[in-house]
């Protein structure tokens, strides 16, 4: 296939690192290939990255200033002989062993530091190419068995995670970061820069030297329950952009980075965790919008170490039902040909319903091999998938050649990353970060740039008692009860009202009544809008949804506070005040009660149109 321009994009624009967040080591020009940008690129619709480099190189290290330069020098990446590495070490692999590499275990639920015997098995007796690890485990466990789970290896493993939103979470010390769309809301390059190095360094720290991360879905359908707010916005060329600052600088730092999900999940209205996602559309459409930022990435000529590939149906590509994962005209088609990408590429959980629903575990890694993935994610039964692939090759099904290109290409992978001669970073670098919370300042920094209001004038201040309504559509999650916690604890709340599950009529009613008859004149209505594997939907509950509607008939002031996905909010503009935060995060919540007390202009812009 011929590359072609993607019609409507103005890739001209973005093809230059003048636009990027970027290190200073990112700015030497190696590698680019993309045109610069014309004269009339100022009119580029996020003005901040217009700054000149030298500033934005400066802003960016000044968000890094808690981190000591000794820690940093730690984790610097020594690639010394990655190539003769890789090259030895694909011709000394066996088959069975080169199909190892193809093979990415799943550790399971974690039960404290202990490496679950199915992982054993898979690394003793599999030799898998690498690890899932869960975003729940403890850092101090993690480490642990990463150091366990290398040390067994006779080739490094990829370590890998879903560090979407950076590695720590609410419970822990690490740095937990608001969400992409947060990121695409405060219309600067810099933050993902500096989202893509602080999850690099303290991914690195504990021992994860993979993330399946970024998400560069374009959020098109806004009733897409399962990317939405895992997404930088609606527009290809800004999420480009987000997406290619995050890698860059995360790769910079050591740590491989995934496009996902291939060819592009944000056009659907379905769960691929529940059936399988279709992206409507025309073809036209398909090439603007959906593999506009892999096409980008490769232009300006820092892709991604891997991409992911979704389990999604793109009927304009492909006449019968096909996820993108078993489609050659995608991967090897569009991915490979059209755009040019030479990295490894990943399935999706090979377990998820869109592909387990009507495949055997045989026909879903075959199928994926035979299409252009490198490397399978997830099967449920290890040693069942090796003997598949290893079966195929023997009776001439799958070429040898395939398996060995891919081999070669995960083990390229883990020679850039310098994992041939160091598999973990040094125990200093993890006892500092531990003990010392600095990456929260560069989370409080994105999220105090992208709260946004919605509705009413930017000098209305919240009164200083308020009764307030948190209203979950997430049930009994820890994080949303520790930002519902921190709402109540830094306001003055005269009555709280909780509810995390739906509501009856009767409920609704008594809750109401409560309402009217507190002593504060004003409510805040807290949105905790969610999304949650297999729901179908990431918005309210309808119970809330009427019941936000009962509080806007009191007579009272109503202001509401938005935190995760937006798109239900034009039915309630007639709110005194809607603010908008786009996660449930600390970071966020923090943020969000500042700018609602301050009465001042608020620096965000929302990333999605809403009205669509």
């Amino acid at each position: 296939m011929r590359l072609t321009s993607l019609a409507g994009v103005a890739f001209t624009l973005i093809c230059t690192a003048a636009f990027l967040g970027c290190s200073a080591d990112d700015t030497d020009g190696d590698g680019g290939t993309g045109a610069s940008a014309p004269a009339d690129s100022a009119a580029a619709p996020f003005v901040a990255d217009a700054a000149p480099l030298s500033s934005r190189v400066d802003r960016l290290e000044s968000l890094f200033a808690g981190f000591p330069p000794g820690i940093l020098q730690a984790l610097q990446v020594d690639t010394t002989g990655a190539a003769a590495w890789a090259d030895s070490m694909a011709f000394a692999l066996t088959l069975r062993q080169q199909i190892g590499q193809l093979i990415v275990a799943d550790f399971g639920d974690p039960v404290g530091a202990r490496v679950p015997r199915s992982i054993t098995v898979a690394i003793d007796d599999f030799g898998v190419g690498g690890v899932l690890i869960p975003r729940t485990m403890q850092p101090d466990d993690l480490r642990r068995a990463v150091v366990e789970m290398q040390e067994k290896s006779a080739v490094p493993l990829f370590i890998a995670a879903d560090y979407e939103r950076g590695v720590g979470r609410f419970s822990n010390a690490l740095t937990e970061l608001p969400s992409n769309m947060t990121i695409g809301a405060t219309g600067d390059t810099l933050f993902a820069a500096a989202a893509g190095r602080v999850t690099a360094i303290e991914s690195r720290a504990i021992g994860v030297n993979l993330v399946f991360a970024p998400v560069v879905d374009v959020n098109r359908e806004r009733l897409n329950p399962i990317v939405n707010i895992r997404a930088y916005g609606d527009d290809a060329v800004a999420v480009a952009r987000y997406a290619s600052s995050f890698s860059s600088e995360a790769e910079h730092w050591g740590l491989l980075t995934t496009f996902k999900h291939f060819p592009g999940h944000g056009n659907t209205t379905t769960d691929s965790h529940a059936s399988l996602a279709i992206a409507r559309g025309t073809l036209p459409e398909f090439e603007q919008h959906d593999i506009a930022p892999y096409e980008y990435a490769v232009r300006l000529g820092r892709p991604p170490s891997a991409v992911m590939v979704g389990h999604v149906w793109v009927p304009a590509v492909d006449e019968h039902p096909l996820a993108a994962t078993f489609s050659r005209r995608l991967i090897g088609g569009y991915l490979r040909e059209r755009i040019g990408f030479d990295g490894l590429v990943f399935s999706d959980d090979i377990r998820m319903r869109a592909v387990s629903a009507d495949y055997t575990l045989a026909e879903r890694v075959l199928s994926s091999l035979l299409a252009g993935v490198d490397v399978v994610v997830t099967p449920h039964d290890v040693e069942a998938a090796i003997i598949a692939i290893e079966r195929a090759v023997v009776l001439g099904h799958l070429e040898r050649r395939r398996v060995e290109e891919s081999a070669r290409r995960v083990l390229r992978a883990k020679s850039l990353a310098g994992l041939h001669n160091e598999r973990v970073a040094p125990a200093l670098v993890y006892d500092f970060l531990k003990e010392n919370p600095v990456g929260q300042a560069i989370a409080d920094s994105i999220a105090g740039a992208s709260i946004t209001r919605y509705a009413g004038s930017d000098s209305l201040l919240w009164p200083d008692a308020m009764s307030v309504v948190h209203l979950a559509n997430f049930p009994e999650a820890e994080s949303i009860i520790a930002a519902m916690d921190s709402v109540d604890a830094w306001l003055d709340v005269t009555t709280s009202i909780r509810s995390s599950s739906d509501m009856t009529d009767a409920g609704r009613e008594i809750l109401a009544e409560q309402l009217s008859k507190s002593g504060a004149d004003a409510v805040l209505v807290v949105l905790y809008q969610r999304l949650r594997v297999g729901r179908g939907s990431a918005g309210l509950l309808e119970g809330h949804r009427l019941f936000v509607r009962d509080v806007l008939r009191l007579s009272k002031s109503v202001h509401i506070l938005n935190v995760g996905n937006p798109y239900e909010l034009p039915e309630f503009s007639e709110a005194a005040s809607i603010l908008v935060g786009y996660d449930q995060t600390i970071a966020t919540m923090r943020a969000a009660i500042a700018a609602g007390r301050s009465g001042a202009s608020l620096p965000g812009n929302l990333p999605v149109d809403l009205e669509q």
